[in-house]
Formats: C-alpha cells, sequence, structure tokens
C-alpha cells in the first residue's frame, strides 16, 4: 500500500474544489406536562458542544401555570435532563438567563413570584448532571416586582447577574440592580443605580471585559421622565468607575438594548433612539475605558420610521456588529446588520426581506473567530406564519448562507437566542407553535459544511493528500501526516464523512477505491451519482457534519 501512496506523489495538483453549505444537523422540541404553551428565552453552549436552553413551561391550567424549566442537550439534540423549578409559595417561575462555566457547571436567572404576588429574582447553579446545588432569591425591598434580564461568567469564574428592582416599600420606583456571586453562591456585593429623576430605570444588558470590569446598560428615566441610555461600568470590587448617558437628538425616548468590549476595554452600547423628524433610529455608541463618548452613529431607514438595535457583539479587530430592525411601512420591516470599524465608520449594512414581504426583525447575532458574523430572527417567508431565519455573513459582508426552521405545521416560530460553540456549529432556541400543544421550546442545531465525502484532510480540495490520510487511518494510525488530536491516531476523521468517501458509514478500502477512481480514472466502477462521465461526484450533503459514530 505504501508503494501506492508514493508512486502517485507526482500529480498532487489534480485537485477538485468545493465550497462550504449549512445543514439543520437537529431540532428538537420539549413541550411541557399539559400540552400548554412553554416559552424558551436563553441559550448557551459548553465547550463539549453540550447545549442548555431555559424558559418557562406551563404545569397547571388554572393557577400558577408556569415552571422555570432549564434543559440540557447532548451534542446530537438528545435530552440529558430536564429540570423544574417551582418556587415554595407555587406561583410562576421563569428562566430569563442561562450560562455555563468551564467546568460545565450550569447558571440560571429568572424570576419567581413570592406568597404576595411579587415577582423576586432567583438564581440557580446546577451541576453538570443536573443536580441542584444552590438557589439564591434577591427582593429589593420594595412591595413591586424585580426580575433578572441577564446574566455573565467572568474569566474568573465569578458570576453577574443584572436586572431591576423596587428598592423601598413606599415607592414603585425601579433601579438597575446588579449582583456578583461566587461560584459557590455567596453574594460579594449589590449594586443599585437609579437615573436623575428617581422613577423608572431599567437593566438590559450585561457584559465582563478580560480587566473583571462589568458594564450594564439599559433605559433609564431622565429630564421630563423620558428614557435615555444609560451605560454604567463598575469596577470587580463593586465600585462605580462611571455612569454615562444618551439622550438623542429629539429629546425623546432612547432605550439600550445591548452592551459590549473589545479587547481594550472600551465599551459598546445598541439600541433605539428618537430622532428628528426619523421616529427611531439605531444608535451605536462607543465609550473609552475611562467613559468618554469617542463616537456615536445613528442609522435611519430610507423611510424614516421606528428602527431599532436589538444585539450587537465585538468581534477580532475590534470589528462591531449590530443586528436588528428597519421599518419600511407601518406594517412592514426588515432585518438589517451593520458592520463598524473600530473608529466609527460603516464598513457595510445588510438587510434581509423574507419572502412575504412582510415584518421581518433579527432579535440575536454572533460572531466567530474569523469575524463571520450570524444573525437570527423572525421572518415571514412563504406564508401567513413566522419562522426562525438565520443568515451567516462573511467578514466582507458576503451573504454565505441562509437556512430556516418551519415547524411545519402551519404555525409561527419565534427565535429569542443563538449562540456559537468553537467548531463553528450554531444554535438557535425560542418557541413555536404546534398543533395540539401550543408553543413548545424549539432548539435547532446548524453544522457548517465545509468538508465533502472525500476531503479527508480538510484542504477544500480533493488530492492525492487526501488518499494518503485515509490509507494511513485505515492501515498506520500512528505516522504522519496527521490532523486531529486524538492519542495513537494519526487521523481521527470529522465530520465522519471526510474518511467515508462512499458514504457506507464505515471507512475502508472502498473508500480509497472511490478516491483513486475520482482522481485518476473518473469513468471506471465504483460508482456513485449520476453526473454523465464521472464517476463520482463529490457532493456535501448534512451526511458531512455527522460526528464520527
Amino acid at each position: 500500500m505504501k508503494s501506492i501512496i508514493f508512486s502517485l506523489l507526482y500529480v498532487g495538483s489534480l485537485l477538485t474544489m468545493v465550497s462550504g453549505q449549512v445543514s439543520q444537523e437537529w431540532a428538537t422540541r420539549l413541550n411541557g406536562p399539559i400540552n400548554e404553551d412553554d416559552y424558551a428565552y436563553a441559550i448557551a453552549v459548553d465547550s463539549s458542544g453540550n447545549v442548555y436552553v431555559t424558559g418557562a413551561c406551563s404545569v397547571n391550567q388554572t393557577f400558577a401555570p408556569y415552571d422555570m424549566v432549564t434543559v440540557k442537550y447532548s451534542p446530537q439534540g438528545e435530552t440529558l435532563w430536564v429540570r423544574y423549578y417551582a418556587s415554595p409559595d407555587n406561583f410562576n417561575d421563569q428562566g430569563n438567563a442561562v450560562a455555563v462555566d468551564q467546568d460545565g457547571y450550569v447558571y440560571v436567572a429568572g424570576q419567581t413570584v413570592n406568597s404576595a404576588t411579587v415577582t423576586d429574582w432567583v438564581v440557580i447553579k446546577y451541576s453538570p448532571a443536573g443536580d441542584s446545588l444552590w438557589v439564591k432569591k434577591y427582593d429589593g425591598g420594595g412591595t413591586m416586582d424585580d426580575w433578572p434580564t441577564a446574566m455573565a461568567i467572568s474569566d474568573s469564574g465569578y458570576i453577574y447577574v443584572t436586572g431591576m428592582s423596587v428598592k423601598t416599600i413606599s415607592t414603585t420606583n425601579r433601579d438597575y440592580t446588579t449582583i456578583k456571586y461566587t461560584p459557590n453562591g455567596d453574594t460579594l456585593w449589590v449594586r443599585r443605580y437609579e437615573g436623575p429623576v428617581a422613577w423608572i430605570d431599567e437593566a438590559l444588558s450585561i457584559a465582563v471585559a478580560k480587566n473583571g470590569k462589568v458594564a450594564i446598560t439599559g433605559s433609564s428615566s431622565g429630564t421630563g421622565y423620558i428614557d435615555d441610555y444609560a451605560t454604567v461600568l463598575y469596577n470587580p470590587d463593586g465600585s462605580q468607575a462611571w455612569v454615562a448617558r444618551y439622550n438623542g437628538p429629539a429629546n425623546g425616548t432612547d432605550g439600550a438594548s445591548a452592551v459590549g468590549f473589545d479587547d481594550s476595554n472600551n465599551v459598546y452600547v445598541t439600541g433605539g433612539s428618537a430622532g428628528s423628524g426619523t421616529s427611531y433610529d439605531i444608535a451605536t455608541l462607543k465609550y473609552s475605558p475611562a467613559g468618554t463618548q469617542l463616537w456615536a452613529k445613528r442609522y435611519n431607514g430610507a423611510a424614516n420610521l421606528s428602527d431599532w438595535g436589538m444585539d450587537l457583539k465585538v468581534g477580532p479587530g475590534r470589528k462591531i456588529f449590530v443586528a436588528g430592525r428597519v421599518s419600511l411601512s407601518a406594517a412592514n420591516a426588515d432585518f438589517v446588520t451593520i458592520k463598524y470599524n473600530s473608529n466609527g465608520d460603516t464598513a457595510w449594512t445588510r438587510k434581509h426581506n423574507g419572502g412575504a414581504n412582510s415584518s421581518d426583525q433579527a432579535e440575536a447575532l454572533a460572531v466567530d473567530q474569523d469575524t463571520n458574523v450570524y444573525v437570527t430572527g423572525m421572518s415571514y417567508n412563504s406564508g401567513p406564519d413566522m419562522d426562525y431565519t438565520t443568515i451567516k455573513y462573511d467578514p466582507a459582508g458576503n451573504t454565505d448562507w441562509i437556512i430556516h426552521y418551519d415547524s411545519s405545521t402551519g404555525t409561527s416560530d419565534y427565535p429569542m437566542a443563538m449562540t456559537l460553540d468553537s467548531s463553528g456549529n450554531v444554535y438557535v432556541t425560542g418557541y413555536s407553535y404546534a398543533i395540539g400543544t401550543g408553543s413548545d421550546y424549539a432548539t435547532v442545531k446548524y453544522a457548517q459544511c465545509s468538508a465533502i465525502p472525500g476531503d479527508a484532510n480538510a484542504s477544500g480540495s480533493i488530492t492525492l493528500g487526501d488518499i494518503i490520510h485515509v490509507v494511513n487511518y485505515i492501515f498506520d494510525k500512528d505516522k504522519l501526516p496527521c490532523l486531529g488530536t486524538d492519542p495513537g491516531n494519526c487521523w481521527t476523521p470529522g465530520p465522519f464523512c471526510q474518511g467515508d468517501v462512499n458514504q457506507t458509514g464505515t471507512i475502508t478500502i472502498g473508500d480509497i477505491v472511490h478516491l483513486v477512481n475520482y482522481i485518476f480514472d473518473k469513468d471506471r466502477l465504483p460508482c456513485l451519482g449520476s453526473d454523465p462521465g464521472n464517476c463520482w461526484t463529490p457532493e456535501a450533503s448534512g451526511a458531512c457534519c455527522l460526528a464520527v459514530p
């Protein structure tokens, strides 16, 4: 066999170029115990590809219908565990945020109704096996509702939760409230921010910098009790570093939706801001580490209607990405995604209109290490009901792919959150209506197929190098050339189809025969495909994205 390998090396320039695609690897639904409405709101993924989703499930048709429900899925979409949290008073409970630390411990933040029918917030830590390790509640002290909206974990393992609460019995005024917990559940500090008129201040987003500082943003009542952006930076010890407020040019309502840091600890914020004659614009701001506003960029759609930034992420090279909606008419809107350079210049703007020319809105985005951006949201594509729509743009703003999730029951699907894993898989969760069960949790994993059957060395082309890899895998796993890190194996194929050339589900000599025939003698048997004159034409497929069995 080695003589075959070396005798063929001289023709290594013969190749077939291939391109990537995306496929839905799995979609899984969670229907609560009484076949009524269930809502997923947040998602996280760990370093092993396990997926965590939280939200609320119906458990009672007449009284206190919802419990906080958190589910863990395997990388293959199998349900590993489901955990219900019902408050001791058996009122409504709901998960709003979920995060997982580097050791696989899971943290959920949500709201629970106490015996006085007032909402408090609750934070729960689960072990990787789903055991509840601790439960922490927070009551701001007033007689009104308190609830968390966002959570983040620092590189040091501290848990930060932010939201809003009423602090005194005599008022209904809400403050930003942020709590820092240790991994053991100890409260290190609680910090509140009250705006200048002591009215309604609602924190919606949190981010933790590499230096341990914490940024919070949302909306805060200002002059005339009209909302402004308010961004607060805390030091690791809980001392307030600075507060920055933003009031748009119309002196109208402004509300921030998302906050993020770059690698130099600059802070970025986006949301919606009242414009002069433009209704609402997407307003994105950059602050220095000291809190100085460096720039403010406003995006106004051509119709001068309501445009709003829903999410923001900072990618490599201090590139800033914003996703949201741009309104075209009172009943028509599109996704809009904007990429800014670090100096505030607009690199590109992309819009997406669903096939039904109706109201579409981006809800969340993510950025990978190569500065590709992924956007998900709800859109009307071919009928009267909404679907999940997820788009990948390359760094230049070209559309790499678009994929939809439709429950196929003639009902609507509402994505709420997304995340990526280190392998480039994309996860989206939300809720999806089905006949007979109301709405269910609906979580989807999309796998990107840059590999094809036969591209064993993942070079993007089919050459003699692929034959070498397959031969070494079958006969001599401890020799070069190598891919992967599996001890004792020269190459462990993943995705599996990289070595499973003839798509039989195994890697055998037959795969070597297929590769040889494809490269040197395409009109001979054995064959796959129907391309005239070719023994086998490789095509990317969903099978390309399967893990090694």
